[in-house]
């Protein structure tokens, strides 16, 4: 009896936990009021769920523009969670966290994981450069370019603390 109590128990934790895990999370995506960007993430959280990729995702207040066209921003965010989840792939507890800031000058996106391979900052933007193989290596050399169509964006591009981050800031006034 005890056995079948403590089978119960893990179970509703488990429950309890996913249904938890998914209220949140379409909260988050309620803060993001660009359909294209809310499909984006949509999608990319839902390759992650079926690749067993943890992901935790962080909108700090709604938004709907920002001074960006939203094909570029929805292609340079691609480009930063597809990188990040095949870093993370068949990883031992694979996890990337994204976190969209929308406040009165700007707005940050930010894309975090663990590193696995080693990283040349100074050739990851470098067209034909990869960490995974041969005839890869184009997504950072695009995302480069787009940016350069921009005079209101930052990027960086760090480690801290064991993670690596990739952010995209877009000044809005």
């Amino acid at each position: 009896m005890e056995a079948i109590q403590n089978f119960i128990q893990d179970m509703t934790v488990n429950f309890d936990n996913q249904v938890g895990g998914q209220i949140h999370m379409l909260t988050q995506l309620g803060n993001v009021q660009m359909p294209e960007l809310k499909g984006l993430l949509l999608s990319k959280m839902e390759q992650m769920q079926k690749e067993q990729i943890c992901c935790t995702l962080e909108v700090i207040y709604p938004f709907q523009n920002i001074r960006f066209r939203s094909t570029d921003l929805c292609r340079c965010l691609g480009i930063l969670i597809d990188n990040a989840i095949d870093e993370v792939r068949e990883k031992e507890k694979p996890q990337i966290d994204i976190m969209i800031s929308h406040q009165k000058n700007y707005t940050t996106f930010r894309v975090k994981n663990r590193p696995y391979s080693n990283i040349d900052f100074h050739k990851i933007w470098l067209e034909g450069y990869s960490t995974k193989g041969t005839d890869r290596g184009i997504g950072l050399a695009n995302y480069k370019k787009i940016l350069e169509g921009y005079e209101n964006i930052s990027s960086l591009t760090t480690i801290q603390e064991g993670y690596f981050i990739q952010e995209l800031k877009i000044q809005e006034k």
